[in-house]
């Protein structure tokens, strides 16, 4: 009998070594969410006070800590107190990250990715006009970059905009009632936990 053609067989433990991810986030997000890889997208969502900005601030900061440029495309709050005060409560202080303000999303992102960043986080999806699903692919997938996208959260329970982020992302996290709900996660677990407020780890 002819023996099948194609690749030759290989040791499970060779596979399993290859698909062991070292996560892009080193702190308390990357220990909830599991090992993200470089080129992951996020989306959170909740209604107004429900602690996403903060958790897309940790997430900043752990993306910095693992040695990635970051860029905080903050649209919704510009260069404000609150804004420095959150990053200032949280200890998120790296030189890695430049917050940059800004609304029309398409002139933003040819501007911070000519720049060579490592990392993108936008605050808020809903606050920038211009933009399209296909921005989310272009981001993750084309550059190869770690991406989070912050979104209002309707009464439904859902995110606000197009539907087609919450498909094109890898992770999705709704902010509710003081907790953090992860409900997709392609690399790692469904899981749900208090809101980290304090600082990161």
């Amino acid at each position: 009998m002819a023996l099948a053609t194609g690749a030759p067989p290989r040791p499970i433990t060779e596979l399993l070594n290859r698909s062991r991810r070292t996560s892009v986030l080193k702190g308390d997000w990357g220990k909830r969410l599991g090992a993200l890889p470089g080129r992951v997208s996020l989306q959170l969502y909740g209604g107004p006070g429900s602690y996403k900005s903060t958790a897309a601030t940790q997430l900043a900061g752990e993306l910095a800590d693992s040695g990635k440029r970051v860029i905080y495309l903050a649209s919704e709050e510009g260069y404000s107190p609150s804004l420095v005060d959150r990053f200032e409560r949280l200890e998120v202080r790296s030189p890695l990250i430049d917050v940059w303000s800004g609304s029309h999303l398409p002139g933003i992102l040819e501007r911070a990715l000519s720049e060579d960043y490592d990392a993108v986080v936008l605050d808020s999806y809903d606050a920038v006009t211009g933009i399209q699903p296909n921005h989310v692919s272009m981001i993750s997938q084309t550059r190869q970059v770690p991406l989070v996208v912050v979104s209002q959260g309707t009464k439904a329970g859902d995110a606000a905009g197009p539907q087609a982020i919450s498909h094109l992302v890898d992770v999705v996290v709704r902010f509710e009632d003081g907790q953090a709900h992860v409900t997709k996660n392609r690399f790692g677990p469904l899981v749900a936990f208090p809101v980290l407020t304090q600082e990161v780890a």
